[in-house]
């Protein structure tokens, strides 16, 4: 017997869709153009990404196209071995709030 409160139905086929996914960022380098960073988890190349960066409460919103990601090493995590990518992601032409926000975000990056 279902225990379901909600029918599922079976279905073939795909869809495009959106999933967010929080995660922390070791950055490496950024810029205007874009931002290089090492992460715990595979994002494919040539997808598009979006990410919200915050720091000391700026915070900016940037999509972007991911260039590469490529396995550099493992890590240590809690006693587990975990996969470490170098992503590189170039961003979307941004509009002048965006750019002025994200110029106050690598300034406080660049101060520590």
């Amino acid at each position: 017997m279902e225990k379901r409160k909600s029918v599922r139905l079976k279905i073939e086929g795909s869809l495009c869709g959106t999933m967010v996914v929080r995660t922390h960022l070791d950055i490496i380098d950024i810029s205007r153009t874009g931002i290089r960073f090492n992460c715990l988890r595979r994002i494919n190349t040539n997808s598009t990404c979006t990410l919200t960066l915050e720091k000391s409460g700026v915070s900016v919103d940037l999509r972007g196209l991911v260039v590469r990601s490529v396995l550099r090493r493992t890590k240590d995590v809690k006693g587990a071995k975990m996969p470490l990518y170098e992503v590189a992601v170039h961003f979307e032409k941004l509009d002048d709030e965006t750019e002025k926000n994200l110029d106050r975000l690598i300034s406080l990056l660049k101060d520590g």
